[in-house]
């Protein structure tokens, strides 16, 4: 039972992060997000304890790099827009 529920919400995630990475207009943008998403799921397989695990993704998270992508992100949307 648990099985089935953990297993729907690992393909709805994946579908999310699919998506998010589809719809980023920059191609810079799409090869960051990949490159994390690699370095994350390689965390998570590893065999580190869940806090050593948890402490790692963390590290991965750039904010700056984050805030500024999302930033010309946002910013070449509304340039189309227009």
């Amino acid at each position: 039972m648990f099985d089935a529920i953990t297993e729907g919400i690992k393909k709805w995630l994946i579908g999310r992060f699919a998506s998010a990475i589809k719809h980023t207009t920059r191609a810079e943008d799409r090869v960051l997000a990949l490159q994390w998403l690699s370095e994350s799921r390689a965390v998570v397989a590893s065999d580190l304890r869940p806090i050593e695990k948890f402490k790692k993704l963390n590290a991965l998270i750039n904010s700056r790099a984050a805030i500024v992508a999302i930033a010309k992100s946002v910013s070449e949307a509304v340039s189309n827009y227009r």
